[in-house]
């Protein structure tokens, strides 16, 4: 006969894993995408889609968004491993106990991941989605895209369903269970 605490490790255990599964998809399709565009780009090659506002445009990027802080790749490096560090713990723990808020985490892993692993091997960022709107040229990649929505997400649940109160309570008797 399987117990309440069983089916709730096993159900965190699942949850885990599906979690562990779609980071490990976004990563694939980042590096995937980008390895398409390095292999049948030049760089700074642009291929217009619709003119005038979408573009591909092979570049590589040093820096942030919009090429800030462009020699500050051991900085980018550094903070990027303890956002993902911290990233797993709340997920491991499921912190939030909550479906979006975790899918919104593993966007921003996933995203932080595919643009560090850019880091590590290229000491740069490959980017390709280039879209002008009136004065601005955006240009970012998949992992970008993960990060943008996740962290827009994560900040829906935050302000107007996390409840701070009752979410700690249920860690800790989380904790205590365990």
């Amino acid at each position: 006969m399987i117990d309440g605490n069983s089916l709730i490790k096993n159900k965190l255990i699942m949850r885990r894993i599906l979690l562990s599964g779609l980071t490990a998809f976004i990563v694939f399709i980042d590096q995937f995408t980008k390895q398409l565009v390095e292999n049948n780009m030049e760089l700074n090659d642009q291929l217009t889609v619709i003119k005038g506002f979408f573009e591909l445009c092979y570049v590589r990027n040093k820096g942030a968004s919009f090429g800030m802080l462009a020699n500050a790749r051991w900085i980018f490096l550094v903070v990027t491993i303890i956002v993902i560090i911290i990233l797993i713990v709340l997920l491991s723990l499921d912190y939030f106990k909550s479906k979006f808020a975790d899918i919104s985490l593993v966007f921003i892993l996933a995203g932080g991941i595919g643009n560090m692993i850019d880091r590590i091997f290229l000491g740069e960022v490959i980017d390709f989605f280039q879209f002008q709107i009136k004065l601005f040229d955006f240009i970012f990649n998949v992992a970008d895209v993960f990060v943008f929505f996740g962290t827009i997400m994560f900040i829906v649940y935050y302000f107007f369903y996390y409840d701070r109160n009752n979410e700690k309570t249920k860690y800790e008797q989380r904790i205590e269970e365990n």
